[in-house]
């Protein structure tokens, strides 16, 4: 069985598109643990489901961070296997199928992951036409691991490791799960695996005030603060991560000159970054600036 954790605060509707994604698995011995933060209770959201899901509903009386909130999903989790997925994005309908086909052929305990869909609009279906829509995921590089994120939380789906000490880190709000997969590569001995496909869809929309919307209204953003704190809480020599961490934290510094001047920000911008990193860090190149040009100066260039 695969237990599907999830945070939720006062966000009813997206978890009922969230919810319904999981009724449309391929694979249905799974429990959803879903754990509310304090929010608007959405029990009436859950007993919509009944008969259909298996939902443990956990309500928090005291806002403790989504961190937190998964932390105690990993506790109450009675899967072999858990996933993780955020209240506003959903599964395509193959996700838990294929990750848990994945695992059954690997020996030890294992992380797998699909690819995700970047939309900036609600769906529940992978559109026909996809050109042009970002995608998060990677093949895994546990080097690159060291420098920045390629994978996205609701794309994973992992050996339940209840039984160890690696949670997330509860003081942190942004970058929790890039934290985590760190702490799980050691844990697991680097057994991280790429499906290869799409398997989930991550909204950015932007009238939706999401993690990442609210994120880049402050100067200097969560993200180069949380940044900053998973550098320092995984130090390393390695001279190439250290050189694109380097490139990082002058990306960091111009989106956020770019936010305190109430510039428009690029689209996707760390996305941008990601794409263009990582084919040039797995051939053990250096970093551009000239890539730094291509993401921010397109987006503050006047149009005619």
């Amino acid at each position: 069985m695969i237990s599907v954790i999830i945070p939720t605060r006062n966000r009813l509707g997206p978890l009922q598109r969230c919810l319904r994604s999981l009724r449309r698995q391929e694979l249905k011995d799974l429990e959803v643990v879903l754990v509310n933060d304090a929010g608007a209770s959405p029990r009436s959201v859950v007993d919509g489901w009944k008969g259909e899901l298996v939902i443990n509903l956990i309500e928090l009386q005291e806002q403790r961070g989504v961190s937190a909130a998964r932390n105690i999903g990993i506790e109450a989790a009675q899967g072999n296997h858990v996933a993780f997925l955020d209240d506003d994005d959903i599964f395509l309908p193959h996700h838990l199928s294929s990750a848990e086909k994945a695992l059954s052929e690997m020996e030890g305990p294992t992380l797998v992951y699909g690819n995700a869909l970047v939309s900036e609009h609600w769906l529940e279906a992978l559109p026909r036409d996809t050109q042009g829509m970002p995608h998060k995921g990677h093949p895994f590089d546990p080097r690159f691991l060291m420098v920045a994120n390629p994978l996205h939380t609701g794309s994973i789906v992992a050996t339940n490791f209840s039984d160890l000490s690696t949670r997330f880190d509860e003081e942190l709000d942004h970058c929790e799960d890039w934290e985590m997969w760190l702490a799980l590569c050691s844990a697991f001995h680097g057994r991280f695996l790429g499906l290869g496909e799409v398997t989930s869809v991550y909204h950015q929309v932007g009238s939706f005030d999401g993690t990442v919307t609210l994120a880049y209204q402050q100067t200097p953003t969560a993200f180069t603060l949380a940044r900053a704190r998973v550098y320092e809480k995984w130090p390393t020599d390695d001279p190439l991560v250290l050189v694109y961490r380097d490139w990082l934290r002058t990306f960091d510094l111009r989106l956020d000159s770019l936010i305190g001047e109430g510039q428009p920000l690029p689209r996707h911008a760390f996305d941008q970054a990601l794409a263009a990193m990582k084919p040039a860090f797995a051939n053990a190149l250096p970093p551009s600036e000239d890539w730094l040009d291509d993401i921010f100066i397109a987006a503050t260039t006047p149009t005619r």
